[in-house]
C-alpha cells in the first residue's frame, strides 16, 4: 500500500503527539480497533465516508461510538479526521503509523512469497538470513503462490528480490531470443 500524502502527514501527527504522550501503543492499538471496527460494519463505513451526511451528525457517531472507548487523544483525532472530512483516510493512516512504529523501533516488514510452505527448519534459515542482510529485526509476513513455480520473491520496503525460478526462466527465454 502507498499511502495518500495527507494520510502520511496526519499519521506522522499523530503519532508524533502520542510519543510526546509516552501513548504509542495504546493509540496503535485504538487505531487498529477503530479501522477493524468500521472496515468490519458496512453500515457505519457507508455512513461515515457518504458525503451526503453532515459532518456533525458523523461527529455525534464517533462520539456514540468511541469517546469512551478511547483515549482522548484518539478520540479528539477522530473528531479532527471527521471535521476535515479525512475520515476516508483511516485505513490508510493505521498504514502509515504501523510503518512509521516499526521505524522507530529498528524493525523492518517483509512480505515472501513461495511456491509452498516452507518448513520450520527453512523458515528458521529464510529469517535469520534477511535478518542479517538487512541488518533488523524483520516482521516476516509469508503468502503462499504456485505461480512461482520455486525460489522465492521477498518484498522489503517497495523493493522486490526475486529469486523465483518462473523470474530466472523469464530471464533465460529473453537471453536466448536476443
Amino acid at each position: 500500500m502507498r499511502p495518500h500524502p495527507l494520510a502520511k502527514r496526519y499519521a506522522k501527527a499523530l503519532f508524533e503527539l502520542a510519543a510526546e504522550q509516552r501513548l504509542v501503543e495504546l493509540v496503535r492499538g485504538e487505531a487498529h480497533a477503530v479501522a477493524a471496527v468500521v472496515e468490519e460494519n458496512k453500515r457505519l463505513r457507508a455512513y461515515l465516508f457518504s458525503p451526503g451526511i453532515e459532518k456533525s451528525q458523523k461527529s455525534k457517531v464517533v462520539e456514540t461510538l468511541f469517546k469512551e472507548k478511547v483515549s482522548a487523544l484518539f478520540y479528539h483525532f477522530l473528531l479532527l479526521l471527521v471535521n476535515k472530512g479525512r475520515q476516508v483516510f483511516l485505513p490508510e493512516i493505521v498504514f502509515e503509523m504501523d510503518r512509521l512504529y516499526d521505524s522507530a523501533h529498528h524493525r523492518k516488514r517483509v512480505v515472501v512469497r513461495t511456491a509452498v510452505p516452507p518448513g520450520d527448519e527453512a523458515y528458521k534459515n529464510i529469517e535469520s538470513t534477511l535478518a542479517k542482510a538487512f541488518d533488523s529485526e524483520l516482521v516476516i509476513e509469508h503468502k503462499t503462490d504456485p505461480d512461482i513455480l520455486a525460489g522465492m520473491i521477498v518484498q522489503v520496503e517497495g523493493k522486490v528480490i526475486d529469486g523465483s525460478l518462473r523470474h530466472q526462466l523469464t530471464r533465460l527465454k529473453r537471453n536466448l531470443k536476443s
